[in-house]
């Protein structure tokens, strides 16, 4: 069927069983207007030059289900960037876009509507690696990135949102992975990690102040540091020392870190 809509619009339209299966027209924002009907009738597919509603002057394309609920969408934004939405009970529940940064995203959201995932192909410009996020209502429950030192970071939040603990494929100061507990002030109280000569470090922290140490010392002993409240060391603990004896040993340091008892 060719003709004019009640606008003065021209319209065509391609029947099947007494229902218009396709009908190519102009939208109410002036744009050519495709729409393509089920075997029932009902909607199914609508393809604009301009959508008639929101801010978008690009494209788009809507996918409808048999109830006539929008469930996916392909458009642009109103910054001229792509778009695409996975749809459920006319709430978004997907997008997958460019950022602001120029690269790609992707967000998941609960079935309230908030963002509960975020992916991005770069977060920190300095890494230029992907980040993904994971939120929890308000705040961020976790993150895993790159850090600056190009390995895999893995933040882990409380439930206020600070840091409770994190884990990175490699240290400040060395090629090994470490692990950062803290406590509910966001101080660090414990560590795990490599030391800058390769060996295993277990750290116990107070007021962001090293109070126990456990590595392993040149001979391949284990070695114990207990540290005062300024962490100076106070005590030693060695399963064998440095120079090679058998046996291990313990000394005790006064306030000048002098060795003063050994046992």
């Amino acid at each position: 069927k060719l003709g004019v809509d009640a606008r003065g619009k021209g319209f065509i339209s391609v029947f099947d069983k007494g229902h218009a299966s396709a009908t190519l027209a102009v939208n109410d924002a002036g744009a050519g207007n495709l729409t393509l009907a089920n075997p029932a009738g009902a909607l199914g597919l609508e393809a604009s030059g301009t959508p008639q509603i929101g801010s978008a002057r690009g494209g788009a394309i809507t996918a409808y289900n048999e109830a006539g609920e929008q469930v996916a969408g392909l458009g642009t934004t109103p910054d001229g960037k792509g778009v695409l939405a996975i749809m459920e009970k006319s709430k978004v529940t997907a997008n997958l876009l460019t950022n602001s940064s120029g690269t790609g995203l992707l967000l998941l959201s609960d079935a309230n509507g908030r963002i509960g995932l975020q992916a991005s192909g770069a977060g920190d410009s300095a890494t230029g690696g992907g980040i993904v996020t994971i939120f929890d209502k308000e705040h961020t429950a976790a993150e895993l990135a790159v850090n600056a030192d190009g390995a895999g970071a893995l933040t882990l939040n409380n439930a206020e949102g600070n840091s409770g603990m994190s884990a990175s494929g490699a240290g400040n100061e060395t090629s090994g992975g470490a692990v950062l507990v803290y406590n509910k002030a966001n101080d660090m109280v414990a560590s795990l990690s490599s030391s800058a000569d390769g060996k295993g470090l277990i750290t116990v922290a107070e007021k962001n102040r090293e109070v126990a140490v456990l590595t392993a010392n040149d001979v391949g002993a284990g070695n114990l540091y207990l540290n005062n409240a300024e962490g100076k060391v106070r005590l030693n603990a060695s399963g064998q020392s440095a120079a090679g004896r058998d046996g291990g040993f313990v000394t005790a340091f006064n306030g000048e870190s002098v060795g003063v008892a050994s046992l």
